[in-house]
């Protein structure tokens, strides 16, 4: 039964990522958007964005086994 439920768990560990990254992203360009131009770019397995005012967001968008250790 144990073997069933971790996929489910990295699963939802994704969407809960990918979720907040979403907020994220758009938390700093609602804040941000009036201060200059903005600009985004993801290197490898990081996402950054950053305004001309000099605020930066990092995060990294690394793959959830990697993030969760993979024994769950």
């Amino acid at each position: 039964m144990s073997g069933e439920d971790a996929p489910g768990r990295g699963w939802w560990y994704a969407r809960r990522a990918m979720l907040a990254l979403i907020r994220d992203l758009d938390a700093f360009y609602l804040e941000h958007r009036r201060c200059g131009e903005l600009d985004a770019d993801v290197e490898g397995e990081r996402l950054w964005m950053a305004c001309e005012c000099g605020a930066r967001l990092v995060s990294d968008v690394g793959s959830p086994t990697e993030a969760g250790g993979g024994d769950g």
